[in-house]
């Protein structure tokens, strides 16, 4: 049974969930606001790792590393806690479920993110992908069965 077919189920089990979808604009400011924290994130790290030197292949590696590293949880830990969103999406009042309107473990927020990079291979056309669904779900959304819906209402 595909995807499609367990979502009509659900909305015949439900009918009463009326999510509101977010779309691309909300989710790439979010997206900025989220990055623009990672980035500060890392120039810390960065000025915590060098100590003053300049560019060594070590420390850059080291950097590189711990970039990746805080992005993962940074999105990982937010999307799965209790809150299921980003401080970007807290802020714009959006959230990250299951298809079903429930929160996704921290192993599925890391799928999604991992996902974030398929989207992006191609001129981040799985990220457009919001404009033609009706779910409005990015690619990374589809591979990971998840929704970003808008959390005003609950």
């Amino acid at each position: 049974m595909n995807n499609n077919n367990i979502e009509k189920i659900v909305d015949t089990i439900f009918p009463e969930r009326n999510f509101i979808y977010v779309g691309f604009w909300e989710r790439l400011l979010a997206l900025i606001i989220d990055e623009s924290i990672l980035i500060i994130s890392c120039l810390v790290i960065y000025f915590a790792l060098s100590s003053g030197q300049t560019y060594k292949n070590d420390v850059l590696f080291l950097f590189i590393l711990a970039c990746i590293l805080v992005q993962w949880l940074y999105f990982a830990y937010f999307e799965s806690s209790e809150m299921q969103a980003t401080i970007g999406k807290q802020i714009l009042k959006i959230k990250v479920t299951n298809i079903y309107g429930y929160r996704i473990s921290f192993e599925k927020a890391s799928s999604r993110l991992l996902g974030k990079i398929i989207s992006s291979v191609f001129l981040f056309i799985g990220f457009f992908a919001v404009f033609f669904d009706n779910k409005k779900q990015a690619w990374h959304d589809k591979m990971t069965n998840t929704i970003v819906i808008s959390a005003k209402l609950f």
